[in-house]
């Protein structure tokens, strides 16, 4: 078999129906299986797919696991010789699938390939970042990426103006597209499951990297990815990012490197909490408030809490749910 592709759900209902009617009416060229895993989901979303889609596999969780773990369930099975991580937000164009499968085969050194996103009303959503630094730390933190998008060490940093017109090897694809070798299992592992969600896919390619794996944006595949930006922020998906953050860097990083790169996320938090309420007042938009109160939470639950990435973890309850709600931050 060519490919597996893997879905997570979780209460996915309105919008799996058209990730999965995509799927099937997009990919034709070649062997594939498609795997859905339910995170516990009570909206009857499988029932849904049991239904209507009656070719999908289906692999329940008696609880919400997260994103990594799911995948990592579907990725033990799967039988692909390439896995595509799919969020269930996403619809398929032209083809998409199947292009990043022949593009990957054509580059046998690519471990990771990511597609051009794009949001609902069609316009490019910023899909690569390069890897956490001090560097890009003190750029987001101090929103000169912002300030300075055309220049050259922003544009390096995979921050703004990114060429989305062209392939190029870049540090690492966001997850909601993240298509790779099932043969990397083998040599660099699974996802990393103390990443509930965001993180994950940072990780891996880094971890692919250090083996030698190259990580490809290919806008040749164009996917829709039915998520409203800034504007699909809320206080859990902050928190998560955060975290995610702080354990990528406690994960990779070491000595004063480590501690620069977190103060440097947490003065980006503080300045957040200034900045957001006064652009708010000019702009007379109320959700600017909303976003410093969960960069605010962001900051307390780093400060109070002991987030830190714990070597040679192997339970199953990831470390941080203690204090961080499983509920999906969409």
């Amino acid at each position: 078999m060519k490919l597996s592709i893997i879905i997570v759900n979780f209460n996915s209902g309105k919008v799996l129906g058209t990730c999965l009617t995509s799927v099937f009416r997009e990919t034709r060229e070649l062997t594939y299986e498609v795997i859905l895993v339910d995170n516990a989901s009570t909206d009857g979303s499988v029932e849904e797919v049991e239904r209507r889609f009656p070719a999908v596999r289906i692999i329940r969780n008696a609880e919400n696991r997260g994103f990594a773990a799911a995948n990592n369930i579907a990725t033990g099975q799967a039988a692909g010789e390439f896995v595509l991580l799919l969020n269930p937000d996403t619809e398929i164009l032209d083809g998409a699938i199947q292009k990043t499968v022949a593009f990957m085969e054509s580059r046998p050194g690519t471990g990771v390939a990511g597609c051009k996103l794009l949001y609902a009303d069609r316009t490019v959503q910023p899909s690569v970042r390069g890897f956490p630094s001090v560097l890009s730390a003190f750029l987001d933190a101090t929103f000169l990426h912002l300030l300075l998008p055309r220049t050259r060490i922003v544009r390096g940093k995979g921050i703004s103006s990114f060429d989305d017109s062209r392939a190029q090897e870049v540090d690492w694809v966001i997850g909601a597209y993240f298509m790779f070798r099932h043969v990397l299992t083998a040599n660099i592992g699974l996802l990393d499951e103390q990443f509930w969600i965001y993180g994950e896919e940072i990780d891996y390619c880094q971890r692919a990297k250090d083996e030698g794996y190259e990580t490809w944006y290919f806008p040749g595949a164009v996917v829709v990815h039915f998520w409203e930006g800034m504007n699909a922020v809320n206080l859990r998906m902050i928190v998560w990012l955060h975290i995610g953050v702080k354990l990528y860097t406690d994960k990779h990083f070491h000595g004063p490197k480590k501690y620069v790169i977190m103060y440097l996320r947490y003065a980006g938090a503080a300045l957040r909490l200034v900045a957001y309420p006064i652009a708010a007042l000019l702009k007379m938009d109320r959700n600017l408030l909303k976003k410093a109160c969960y960069y605010g939470a962001a900051l307390r639950v780093l400060l109070t809490r002991r987030v830190r990435y714990k070597r040679g973890y192997t339970g199953t309850v990831i470390p941080w749910t203690e204090y961080i709600s499983h509920s999906s931050p969409h």
